[in-house]
């Protein structure tokens, strides 16, 4: 099976995911940390951020390092697209559904969020 620490780490160092990489800087470090400041800022580069994880997922729908990503950021995400303007909400709740079925009934809530 490829869902264990070797191929997460594999995943997490091989040049193949540099994108995931500065996605993952780009959500914490540009985005997340500047939200409570400037929530529409923030937004716009977590977005950024979800167009790189999406490239990623273009190249390797499967890989452990996606799934370790949606599983632990789903509910954030939800979170932070409530928020959205209704144009920005449909754009990512189309490409979280396509990167993560599974949690596409978290998805659904970002929707229906004033």
């Amino acid at each position: 099976t490829s869902k264990n620490r070797y191929w997460l780490i594999e995943n997490i160092l091989n040049p193949q995911f540099k994108k995931m990489r500065e996605a993952t800087y780009k959500f914490h470090r540009l985005g997340l940390d500047i939200m409570s400041e400037k929530p529409d800022d923030g937004r716009k580069v977590i977005t950024e951020a979800i167009e790189l994880v999406h490239q990623v997922y273009k190249d390797k729908p499967g890989s452990l390092l996606l799934k370790v990503f949606f599983d632990t950021k789903s509910d954030e995400l939800v979170n932070i697209y409530s928020g959205a303007y209704p144009d920005e909400k449909g754009k990512m709740v189309s490409y979280l559904n396509e990167m993560d079925p599974s949690n596409s009934s978290k998805y659904a809530r970002i929707m229906s969020a004033h």
